[in-house]
């Protein structure tokens, strides 16, 4: 969060001025069954054939932990399905972004990694409007493509919190 807030406040105050301040997604009567079923998708499609073992270890923390993650974090906000400018790959590397900058080391993180790996192994890269050309998504899902990801956002957390430039791995943009 607090990395977040940072990165806002750095921001020019122009593109902080244009950033919309309203939420793009909302559970309610007319959608909330589609969340829950695109949570349930990405969910599996993620940690298959894991997904089980996963779901108890969270309901041994509390009974609503796995439902809670499925439905609120992966149907409301990581699917995102029902955008037609954000796909799962954009929300992956998003997602590794926010959580490597938070927290470097966490099995949130390798679960992200390990679904932006997934995207070109179950072809649902594809799907994504803004992913770009195939050569790329097979490179950025490779292993050399995820340390790289890691590697920026390291780079672009340590500009912001020291003020300092960028280093090379911001500098040379594989994609």
């Amino acid at each position: 969060m607090d990395m977040l807030a940072a990165f806002h406040a750095s921001l020019p105050p122009a593109v902080r001025s244009s950033l919309s301040t309203t939420p793009s997604c909302c559970a309610d009567a007319d959608n909330i069954e589609s969340i829950h079923q695109e949570g349930e998708e990405l969910w599996n499609a993620i940690h298959h054939p894991k997904g089980r073992v996963i779901e108890r270890k969270l309901a041994n923390a509390h009974p609503d932990f796995a439902n809670y993650v499925k439905g609120h974090v992966y149907g409301g906000l990581l699917a995102r399905h029902r955008s037609p400018t954000v796909g799962r790959i954009t929300i992956s590397l998003c997602a590794i972004a926010c959580l490597r900058a938070s927290r470097p080391s966490s099995r949130q993180l390798q679960s992200r990694v390990h679904g932006l790996k997934k995207a070109w192994e179950d072809g649902s890269w594809g799907l994504d409007p803004s992913a770009g050309l195939q050569e790329g998504i097979r490179w950025l899902t490779s292993d050399e493509g995820c340390m790289w990801v890691l590697e920026v956002v390291d780079e672009l957390a340590l500009a912001i919190t020291s003020g300092r430039a960028a280093g090379p791995a911001m500098t040379v943009a594989k994609l």
